[in-house]
């Protein structure tokens, strides 16, 4: 814009002359705020609002001693400390000397001049209030006499011009003497902490390496092959022993070790790693960010798996804070950038987790560029967070967008794994899920038989693991209206539910087998499958969170159309204040809610109930424009046209809800749903 944002009276010289800006621009700001805490005045006048000016009287500054400007208000009882001009002079004296050296150092000029960062400013004052010597050193007369020649050059004259040059030349070359020093300085302790990083790093690989010694059949003291398992624990036990000189590689092992069983789903074993871990480095105040934030990463992942996504995330949120200044660095260390792919990965999860999908997915995309740099575009961590990003973006409903990842993952697993792999039989059913809602139902059902068929070849024809495809694919045929493809195998996948003990597959196996029966207009079986969702909803999730009111719901929702209006319209209402409690309610539940009372108040005859909760539900769904094209939405659509139908000034309003329900369910292969049939019969009856 050509304007430079900044507070006139605290703004370094660079910030008005418009110069570069860096952490020394910060550091005369702060040395500003300081000379105002000493004294109770500003180290300088800057009394214009014009640019041309203020760069004027900068060029001319030269601060004044904070010691020098208290001795000088002494005299005035209204600038003196509490009025006591014997307590201000004894203040004065104390200021006097290093102190003002200090404040001074802050407000030179040039920034090279200044602390190179206000952690060396900070510094500097503990070293003063201890009592140790600080690093800030007065000016010298060789810089006051170059300062003064250049306020004045014209002043001074030709006659002086040879002095002039000798002294410029040698205010140079002290300059850049300083400059060298400074820049040698940075470079030694650049090298000191290369040489920290590389025995670190030499000392967790020395260690991590030592542990294949128990894989070794020649080197393990027995003809046991161990498991993974037992070489963690191992190592757990080892890490006491052999690196108790060295607490920041102890908390960088036992972070790799909690990621391991973490990934062998060894909740228990991995949370009591990361804690130790945590423990460790909070006791190490100068421990590396990278290794802080590789702990970070652990700790986090153990309250998600522990059920605390708000925390989880302020942990994640925590550890990205201690890199960000590495990361910013031109060249950032490795061991960083990969803790903050992990770190954004484990944020990603817990906003995922608190239903802030556009978040989710943000940390997700900054995840999947950072594992894209280090690994390569089409490595396996690319693949497994492309993966991650179509997740979330399947619940923020960008199918369009979730499509490209899933295509992506896809590609690279296919790419890396043979076609009997297990672990492309979960990509490939998401990618399925996503094409139905782009309604590509025949490629959907393909890509799902595909991964049934790989599954039920890994694992056997009653494996736990068939039950997600199954439940999948029989949702698929039923929602084409093919009950009969679709009921045998639901029930094979609940059977399977029943016996592995799985809540989460009997909940969506039931709630499928309901919908079905709903359909089928077999009511009486359909509170029967909704009360078995509704008591593994509830063992899932110990009765908390949406799950279980949703359950609720949908068995209110089938006793209804069954006949018990007032019951069903009891047991909604229930649902809606377990709904309203949650901390972040979904509008979409409260939408399917709504449209749940209206079809049953309609099939009571309750019309004025049905009208006043179908107008609500198609109010939420143009609120969140994805869902206004959802099946809900197009049944919401008929069933208010149905209930408007029975007034005849109402009729054309009717008549063009029926008509854009039934299209809308028609494009989704959904012409057999019992509303297009009551829509397609009242439209018939009154051309």
């Amino acid at each position: 814009t050509g304007h430079r944002a900044m507070s006139p009276a605290y703004a370094a010289p660079e910030q008005i002359l418009d110069q570069p800006i860096s952490a020394a621009t910060d550091v005369y700001s702060l040395g500003v705020v300081l000379y105002e805490l000493l004294t109770g005045e500003l180290p300088h006048k800057r009394s214009s609002a014009s640019l041309e000016s203020l760069a004027a009287m900068v060029r001319e500054e030269s601060p004044e001693r904070p010691s020098v400007r208290l001795r000088r208000s002494a005299g005035d009882p209204a600038t003196t400390h509490g009025g006591d001009t014997a307590t201000a002079q004894r203040f004065a004296r104390t200021v006097s000397g290093e102190l003002d050296t200090i404040v001074l150092t802050a407000l030179r000029g040039e920034p090279q001049r200044r602390y190179p960062s206000a952690a060396a400013f900070a510094d500097d004052l503990r070293r003063w209030l201890d009592g140790r010597p600080v690093s800030a050193q007065p000016d010298t007369a060789t810089y006051r006499m170059r300062k003064f020649v250049t306020r004045h050059r014209f002043a001074v004259g030709s006659a002086s011009a040879v002095l002039l040059a000798l002294i410029a030349g040698f205010g140079t070359a002290l300059w850049q003497a300083n400059v060298a020093r400074e820049q040698a300085r940075l470079a030694a302790a650049e090298a000191v902490r290369a040489e920290r990083e590389a025995e670190k790093s030499d000392r967790v690989a020395e260690f991590m390496a030592s542990l294949l010694g128990a894989a070794d059949p020649m080197a393990r003291e027995t003809t046991e092959v161990p498991t993974v398992g037992q070489v963690v624990a191992l190592a757990a036990e080892r890490v006491e022993r052999d690196l108790a000189d060295s607490p920041e590689v102890q908390a960088a092992v036992l972070a790799e070790l909690a990621a391991i069983a973490f990934n062998g789903n060894d909740a228990a074993t991995g949370t009591g790693y990361a804690d130790r871990a945590r423990k460790l480095i909070e006791a190490l105040p100068a421990a590396d960010p990278a290794v802080h934030a590789s702990v970070d990463r652990v700790a986090g992942e153990a309250l998600l798996r522990g059920g605390d996504p708000s925390a989880a995330e302020r942990v994640f949120r925590a550890g990205l804070a201690r890199i960000a200044d590495e990361l910013a660095r031109p060249l950032p260390r490795r061991s960083a950038r990969i803790a903050a792919a992990q770190l954004e990965n484990g944020l990603g999860v817990s906003l995922y987790m608190l239903i802030q999908h556009a978040d989710a997915a943000a940390a997700f995309e900054r995840s999947l560029q950072l594992q894209s740099e280090l690994y390569g575009a089409d490595s396996a961590q690319a693949g497994v967070q492309a993966y991650n990003l179509a997740l979330v973006q399947v619940a923020a409903a960008q199918f369009d967008r979730a499509y490209t990842n899933i295509e992506r993952s896809l590609a690279i697993h296919r790419a890396r794994m043979s076609a009997d792999d297990p672990r492309l039989a979960i990509v490939l059913s998401t990618k399925a899920e996503i094409l139905d809602q782009l309604d590509r139902t025949d490629e959907a059902i393909a890509i799902t038989t595909e991964a049934l068929r790989i599954s039920e070849r890994a694992y056997g024809v009653d494996a736990e693991q068939l039950v997600d495809p199954l439940e999948t694919l029989g949702e698929l045929h039923f929602m084409r209206g093919e009950f009969d493809l679709a009921e045998p195998l639901l029930l094979r996948g609940i059977g399977i539910a029943r016996r592995a003990g799985g809540s989460r597959e009997r909940f969506v196996l039931a709630r499928s087998l309901g919908t079905l029966a709903m359909y089928r207009k077999r009511y009486s079986d359909a509170v029967r499958w909704f009360e078995e969702a509704l008591a593994a909803g509830v063992e899932r999730t110990s009765g908390q969170g949406a799950v279980p009111q949703m359950a609720a719901a949908m068995l209110g929702w089938a006793r209804g159309l069954r006949g018990d209006t007032e019951a069903a319209l009891a047991q909604l209402e229930t649902a809606r204040i377990g709904l309203a409690a949650l901390p972040q309610p979904d509008p979409t539940d409260e939408l399917v809610r709504r449209y749940y009372i209206g079809e049953v108040a309609l099939r009571g005859g309750r019309v004025g109930l049905a009208i006043e909760n179908l107008r609500e539900a198609l109010r939420l769904a143009a609120q969140n424009p994805p869902y206004d094209t959802s099946t809900f939405a197009a049944q919401s659509r008929i069933a208010l046209g149905l209930a408007l139908w029975a007034d005849p000034d109402a009729r054309p309003e009717a008549r063009g809800l029926i008509e854009e329900g039934i299209a809308s369910m028609q494009r989704k292969s959904m012409g057999f749903h019992p509303l297009v049939a009551s829509g397609l019969e009242v439209l018939a009856a009154s051309p």
